[in-house]
């Protein structure tokens, strides 16, 4: 008795977008502001000056961190010896190093030392609905 195999395969979803829509996000350093919505779609942070956010601070690394939007989320991932510390706008301190951490609503971030206000080594950060 044979039996029939079928192949069924699922149908493509165009127009599927892993950017952020609808969302935006602030960062303010040094008397500067980026912002950043759809693109582009990663923000690199750290001492070396090809970096899109330069923060020479004595515990930054050359490439500290980066940013990376998608799927409607700000993810900040460190990638330095040093660490990243995260303030939330709440008064939650996270610290994160060789790790992912999603940026909510505001506050402020730290290479490799605990942000503080008026410190021209801070970030401040602000995630939007738009």
């Amino acid at each position: 008795m044979g039996t029939d195999t079928e192949t069924t395969m699922v149908p493509v979803i165009v127009g599927y977008s892993d950017s952020a829509r609808g969302m935006r996000l602030r960062l303010r350093f040094d008397d500067r502001e980026l912002v950043v919505d759809e693109r582009p779609s990663k923000i690199t942070i750290g001492r070396a000056g090809e970096n899109d956010v330069v923060v020479k601070g004595r515990l930054s690394s050359r490439r500290h961190a980066r940013i990376e939007i998608g799927r409607s989320k700000f993810v900040l991932i460190d990638q330095s010896t040093n660490g990243t510390f995260v303030q939330t706008g709440d008064g939650e301190e996270l610290f994160i190093r060789q790790d992912v951490l999603q940026l909510k609503g505001h506050g402020m971030i730290g290479l490799g030392g605990v942000p503080e206000q008026g410190s021209q080594h801070t970030i401040h950060f602000t995630c939007e609905e738009i």
